[in-house]
């Protein structure tokens, strides 16, 4: 669901919103929210909500796959190994 942290961070940013913003508004920390939209945690439906509100966009903006551009190329991870090798 990688397209949902793409689609806030773009419309927040087309927004000139700061991670600060957004996480002030959600009531969490600004490490919080960077852990959030860079993948590390995932975000609650209910914050995924309150994001669409605060950034005044329908949640499908938000979930849509539509709305990212496809990556240039996808990465498989060899089993058992730390190195990835680039498809596409």
């Amino acid at each position: 669901m990688h397209w949902i942290l793409n689609n806030i961070k773009r419309i927040r940013i087309s927004r000139n919103y700061t991670q600060q913003y957004l996480a002030s508004e959600l009531g969490i920390s600004m490490a919080w929210y960077n852990k959030l939209e860079n993948g590390h945690k995932s975000f609650r439906l209910d914050q995924i909500d309150t994001i669409a509100k605060i950034l005044d966009v329908p949640i499908s903006s938000i979930t849509e796959t539509n709305n990212v551009p496809p990556p240039e190329f996808s990465t498989i991870w060899k089993r058992n190994s730390r190195t990835s090798l680039p498809i596409g």
